[in-house]
């Protein structure tokens, strides 16, 4: 059994935390989007041979972060603090 002392302080992939779960499937949706992407834009390529079949790739980025990206996980929890010396 694993000990407090032992144990990572921080929650992984791993552990079937729903961060970690939400993290795998993210990192997932980025590798697949530009596997996908290159797929397009080689097949595009070898077909026709413009290099321009490549844009497939920030393409398929845009749309996969349409459906995973999430802008509450960028915002700051804690309220903005005022400039100015601290009492």
């Amino acid at each position: 059994m694993d000990s407090p002392a032992t144990k990572p302080a921080g929650r992984s992939a791993a552990d079937g935390s729903p961060g970690g779960r939400r993290l795998l499937v993210r990192a997932l949706a980025l590798a697949g989007s530009l596997a996908g992407g290159l797929a397009v834009g080689g097949a595009g390529y070898m077909v026709s041979g413009s290099p321009y079949w490549f844009l497939a790739v920030p393409a398929a980025l845009a749309v996969v972060w349409l459906f995973v990206g999430t802008p509450q996980d960028c915002s700051c929890s804690e309220t903005p603090h005022e400039p100015g010396p601290r009492a």
